[in-house]
């Protein structure tokens, strides 16, 4: 096989000339470009392999090809990660409206945000969800406090003693 020229590598894997139209392109972090077989970058999301051994709940995944849809799901990942690390290092996590790690409210956040959410679940079906979702988290237990600050670990959740009493319908139930 015959040598390129000089200067004629992977534009979208290394640097880009300023001149002639190629500009160079800053990438979110923990975002690696690689080029497919077919000649087109694809991006993918990497959590370093240092905390990867510290067991963080974010995976690599693949970003797809185009720039700005990349870009949006990078930006997310990051904020899930920078979220992750305050948490593994005792930092109060930044944000009013954040859940806290770990909670109901997070990890109803996380399903929201997740690809098994965005793909399987239908639009016209996603504001039905979201309306079970916040009904779950905005029930209060006996002892005050709403289910949605909960510990996602916690063993009881109040509809299942409020469901045991009778005062509602049970699933298998006809009305």
């Amino acid at each position: 096989m015959a040598q390129r020229r000089f200067g004629r590598g992977d534009r979208a894997l290394g640097g880009k000339r300023h001149r002639r139209g190629f500009m160079k392109i800053e990438l979110p972090r923990h975002v690696i470009p690689k080029r497919l077989a077919t000649g087109k970058v694809a991006y993918y999301y990497n959590v370093p392999t240092k905390y990867r051994a510290m067991s963080c709940p974010i995976a690599n995944e693949p970003l797809g090809g185009d720039f700005a849809v990349m870009k949006t799901r990078a930006d997310t990942l990051n904020g899930l990660f920078d979220e992750w690390n305050q948490q593994r290092r005792g930092l109060p996590i930044s944000g009013v409206s954040v859940p806290k790690y770990g909670t109901v409210d997070w990890l109803f956040r996380e399903y929201k945000i997740s690809k098994a959410y965005l793909e399987k679940v239908a639009p016209r079906s996603r504001r039905d969800y979201e309306w079970a979702m916040d009904g779950v988290c905005n029930t209060l237990t006996k002892k005050g406090d709403r289910v949605g600050d909960r510990h996602r670990s916690a063993p009881s959740l109040p509809m299942t003693r409020v469901r045991n009493r009778g005062e509602l319908p049970s699933m298998n139930s006809r009305s």
